[in-house]
């Protein structure tokens, strides 16, 4: 505890530092007086500023930068990108999305007179990159939805950020609530599959985060930033599949991550937590599923139930290969195999009731019941 307090001590001398030299030096000619305004308004920012200081710095180095004739109607070219078109897209990045972590994460500054100002510094954002929005739709809208709105127009414009892509998927994923099409999105941003080519995640033998190699290494401004932002973006991704329940795609993310844990190791580090919270949810998914099978008699399908049978099989092959309890698994299994009996064909061979309750012989039986229904599918389509 110590040590820490003297970490945060010394982080925040050397931010008190560095605003008494940016204050001292001398006025900077524009363009370039953007910077100057830049970091004061990071360094505002990171004082907590209860004064929303920060935003009127951000706001100035954006007027700083369209003065000079910028803007960011125009979608990013990242290999010869216009002069300013990235800083100015960076500024209009930090101004919404500060603006929506303080508004969720400081309930003292969703009173009247602090949110009016961070409506007012927001409103020539949404004007920029929204025109379409109108005056009333602006006034009924949340800080949340505004916000939303500004950043899928900044991640149409320059979809290799990765900061842009993360803080759009946060706020999709916060404001979902239960609207699953909500989380699916927030998924499809993180996700790559056969309608997404653009995910930072893509399920391959070689690397997961494949995305990644897309974001040009000048916008990588700081390589420990970098590596909170991937961190983020793995705790994103198994939140959106949880919530998504698709528990299949989370499966591949673990075997994924157990794969290339070295590689992985440069841009989370230990990815240890994030597997610990994968086998927590494949318990609650599973148990979720399992109860929604034997609450709808139509779901009692033999292939439906082969399906689920596999699935509680792959969680329990990753239980035994982690060293975790395989007790919910088994249950689940069990439910599954008691269930099963009532509609199976005959052709496939049902092991003595008494064998199935033995918790000792419940993986085999699953095993024994998936190879012969295979077997009878395979002799079916032979006599098609």
């Amino acid at each position: 505890v110590v040590v820490i307090q003297e970490i945060v001590l010394k982080r925040l001398t050397l931010i008190t530092k560095a605003k008494e030299v940016l204050l001292k030096g001398v006025d900077p000619v524009k363009p370039t007086s953007w910077v100057k305004n830049f970091m004061l308004g990071k360094i505002s920012e990171k004082l907590n500023s209860n004064d929303l200081a920060w935003l009127d710095h951000y706001s100035q180095a954006l007027k700083d930068l369209e003065e000079y004739n910028q803007t960011v109607t125009k979608k990013i070219n990242t290999s010869s990108p216009v002069e300013y078109s990235m800083e100015c897209m960076e500024l209009v990045f930090r101004i919404s999305y500060s603006i929506y972590k303080r508004s969720t994460e400081y309930p003292e500054l969703s009173k009247e007179v602090p949110k009016k100002k961070m409506l007012a510094h927001l409103k020539p954002i949404v004007e920029l990159m929204c025109p379409q929005t109108t005056p009333t739709e602006f006034e009924k809208s949340s800080i949340s939805k505004l916000v939303l709105m500004v950043l899928e127009e900044c991640f149409s414009k320059w979809p290799e950020n990765y900061k842009i892509r993360n803080a759009l998927c946060k706020i999709i994923h916060d404001s979902s609530s239960t609207n699953t099409e909500e989380y699916v999105k927030a998924k499809s941003l993180m996700l790559q599959d056969s309608s997404n080519s653009s995910g930072m995640f893509l399920f391959t033998r070689k690397h997961l985060f494949l995305g990644i190699w897309r974001i040009p290494v000048d916008t990588v401004d700081r390589p420990g930033g970098f590596f909170r932002h991937m961190r983020k973006s793995l705790s994103l991704i198994i939140a959106s599949l949880t919530h998504c329940k698709d528990i299949s795609n989370l499966i591949k993310l673990f075997e994924n991550m157990v794969k290339t844990a070295e590689q992985l190791n440069n841009f989370v580090g230990d990815v240890t937590p994030f597997l610990q919270t994968s086998l927590t949810q494949f318990d609650t998914l599973l148990r979720t599923r399992v109860s929604e099978y034997c609450g709808l008699p139509s779901k009692h399908t033999t292939e439906h139930s082969i399906k689920l049978l596999k699935l509680c099989i792959k969680v329990k092959n990753i239980h035994v290969r982690s060293g975790v309890e395989t007790k919910p698994v088994d249950e689940a299994i069990l439910v599954i195999l008691k269930l099963f009996k009532l509609t199976v064909p005959q052709q496939i061979a049902i092991c003595d009731p008494r064998v199935v309750d033995e918790p000792g012989t419940l993986y085999d039986t699953a095993n024994k019941l998936i190879n012969d229904f295979e077997q009878v599918q395979k002799v079916a389509a032979l006599l098609e």
